[in-house]
């Protein structure tokens, strides 16, 4: 039987780059490309990475909360607000397609109100 990945679940990046806002777990989760549906509705160390996970997501969660806590970032969060607070932290990692489909959605919005 193969092990059990978090990794191996792909991350729908298109839906969640349509959300409105994000739920700052989401935020987290998606920033480390993990579904945040495996977060919050299934027991994270049943996967064989689940540690690992976990303490990605306990590492970089404390980062964001305390940034919360400065008044840097809110919670919800807009998309595009949380992924433009990224390039301050000089980590970028998103996918491509994610950052992307994220800009495209802006694009859009600015394209229909000049229309």
């Amino acid at each position: 039987m193969a092990a059990k990945l978090i990794r191996d679940i792909k991350v729908d990046y298109i839906y969640w780059a349509r959300m409105p806002f994000w739920k700052i777990d989401e935020a987290v989760a998606l920033y480390l490309g993990i579904t945040p549906e495996i977060v919050s509705h299934h027991n994270v160390l049943d996967f064989e990475d689940g540690h690992h996970c976990l303490t990605l997501i306990s590492n970089f969660g404390k980062l964001v909360r305390r940034t919360i806590e400065a008044g840097q970032l809110v919670d919800p969060i807009q998309p595009n607000k949380f992924v433009a607070w990224l390039p301050i932290l000089s980590v970028i990692s998103f996918l491509p397609t994610f950052i992307g489909s994220i800009r495209v959605k802006k694009l859009r919005r600015r394209s229909m109100m000049t229309t």
